[in-house]
């Protein structure tokens, strides 16, 4: 198996309409080894689907809402062998559904309803109804009742619970009440409701306003960002009791909360605005040292990293590559690019600009997308098996530019061990290989036959030593694509002053100009060619 490969399970909206949008990594969920998500396949709307890993068991669950307006599936969780899930028409009902369309059941409708967690047999959330303001919710399924478990503002607001955790024995969540946005502790009986611990008597302790937050559990604590009103937001660890939460950090700068709080080999690792490596915090030694995890990451945004057993996969810039995926294992200078994605500088090159958005992952395998923008929902996906990085890869990525009926360059991305390349072509259904080798991840063949297929597999050279060959790449010699738009496909060096620009040849574009300056300055150089790429001096 490739180091990266990308996978395309089942086109559900055929043609050029997206099935799933960007939520998808917040919303999926598993029950009996299926993927559960919601999915519009452009007939009934959006609505709930699962997926066992293959083209005939991916289907839609129930057309909840008859017609192409669709339905709403979210905030779900696992219990007794069925989904739980705020959804229905308004998003705002409470429903189940252990998989079949038959066992898909509507149970209540709420003004809202979201943060369900699963506890002691039973389903909590949050939720509002007639105007009473959102409170503490139970599902029984028992009773197959819903019912307000405890209101803990009285007649004085809302008090929205949310950042629902199970630790232990307990219920915890933070809710805001007279004593501000503080952590709640329940035992599962109404009386057993009570405030945990009050972190800033004169304000808010946990949040500001109704947010989520990272939260990481280790044992019977659980670390999270807070202020005591003096220090800023610093992380702090409790086991729910007052003697028991303590501040662990004091930095000048408040604790990022965008960063998460992964815990890797046992300790939980925490930064600020300001460290290029995450500080870890050793909860048996109660300890806090620099850890070899980068935290300077390419973009703060939501699927910029993900923790993996006790590595850190995560998106990172630099000057050659741009904006790519990277792993780093806790060791000293174990930090490494996993495999090239895109073949231009992704993080200077704005008006093509790709990022890699980490969705999951199943055992080691990771999942991650290849986003044109932040919020683009049309998204090749890709996933890479951290247990097969090691070793020689050939490349996984392989362009072909049409310069005329009879001469290609072909373009590859570049594994970051390789440094040397052999590449072997011939025409299909033939026997006999032509055999080259490239110093760079670019080659131009010439001679071609018009209008013919040619098959073409790349290996990598890596310290003296030859990786297998990549998958057969099957490219026409004179095939031009229908756009009526640049798509820029990649950028190569050929020396330090002199870049090469490819981009995909249209039959629509006779001819396309360019500019180019150096960053920093005003002044513009324009050029212009048909050709497919264009040397820049």
């Amino acid at each position: 198996m490739e180091a990266l490969r990308a996978l395309k399970l089942l086109d559900i909206n055929s043609g050029s309409g997206s099935s799933m949008d960007n939520f998808f990594h917040e919303r999926a969920i598993e029950l009996n080894g299926e993927l559960y998500f919601q999915a519009n396949n452009g007939i009934h709307g959006t609505e709930l689907w699962k997926t066992d890993g293959t083209p005939a068991g991916t289907v839609m669950v129930l057309d909840a809402n008859a017609g192409s307006s669709g339905s709403a599936f979210s905030d779900a969780v696992v219990l007794g062998g069925s989904i739980y899930y705020a959804g229905g028409a308004s998003g705002t009902s409470l429903w189940k559904t252990d998989g079949t369309a038959g066992g898909t059941q509507f149970i209540q409708s709420f003004q809202i309803i979201r943060d369900l967690v699963a506890y002691n047999g039973r389903v909590y959330f949050s939720a509002g109804i007639n105007n009473t303001g959102e409170e503490l919710w139970r599902y029984t399924p028992a009773t197959n009742t819903a019912a307000l478990f405890k209101d803990l503002n009285g007649a004085s607001g809302a008090s929205l619970p949310c950042n629902f955790i199970v630790v232990g024995a307990s219920l915890y969540f933070t809710a805001n009440t007279s004593t501000g946005w503080e952590w709640w502790k329940s035992n599962g009986t109404a009386s057993g409701t009570q405030l945990a611990v009050d972190i800033n008597p004169s304000g808010n302790g946990v949040l500001t306003s109704y947010e989520s937050i990272n939260v990481a559990i280790i044992g019977n604590e659980f670390f999270f960002r807070a202020t005591d009103g003096s220090t800023g937001f610093q992380l702090w660890k409790s086991d729910g009791t007052a003697v028991g939460t303590q501040r662990i950090s004091n930095f000048t700068q408040s604790v990022d909360p965008s960063m998460g709080l992964p815990v890797l080999n046992g300790k939980v690792h925490y930064t600020n605005f300001e460290q290029a490596f995450f500080w870890a915090y050793d909860p048996v030694l109660g300890s806090n040292q620099v850890s070899n995890y980068p935290s300077n990451y390419g973009f703060i945004f939501e699927g910029n990293s993900l923790k993996v057993d006790d590595k850190m996969v995560y998106t990172a810039v630099d000057s050659v590559f741009g904006i790519e995926l990277r792993v780093a294992d806790g060791s000293v200078g174990g930090q490494r690019m996993i495999q090239e994605t895109d073949l231009l500088n992704n993080f200077t090159t704005s008006t093509q600009q790709r990022f890699n958005t980490i969705l999951g992952s199943v055992g080691n395998k990771v999942l991650f997308s290849n986003l044109r923008t932040h919020s683009d929902t049309k998204y090749p996906l890709f996933f890479v098996d951290l247990s097969q990085l090691s070793g020689c890869k050939p490349p996984s990525i392989i362009e072909r530019v049409c310069i005329d009926n009879s001469t290609a360059h072909i373009l590859w991305n570049r594994p970051s061990e390789a440094d040397l390349y052999e590449l072997r072509f011939r025409q299909k259904n033939t026997s006999s290989w032509q055999i080259s080798q490239e110093n760079g991840s670019f080659a131009k063949y010439s001679g071609l036959l018009p209008n013919t297929v040619y098959e073409l597999q790349i290996r990598s050279s890596c310290a003296g030593g030859w990786s297998q060959w990549s998958q057969v790449f099957e490219f026409n010699s004179w095939d031009l694509s229908g756009f009526n738009s640049i798509h820029i496909i990649g950028e190569r060096a050929l020396d330090a002053n002199t870049m090469q620009i490819y981009w995909q040849r249209s039959s629509l574009i006779i001819n396309a100009q360019f500019r180019y300056r150096p960053i920093g300055t005003t002044n513009w150089t324009t050029v212009g060619n048909s050709n497919g790429y264009r040397r820049l001096n």
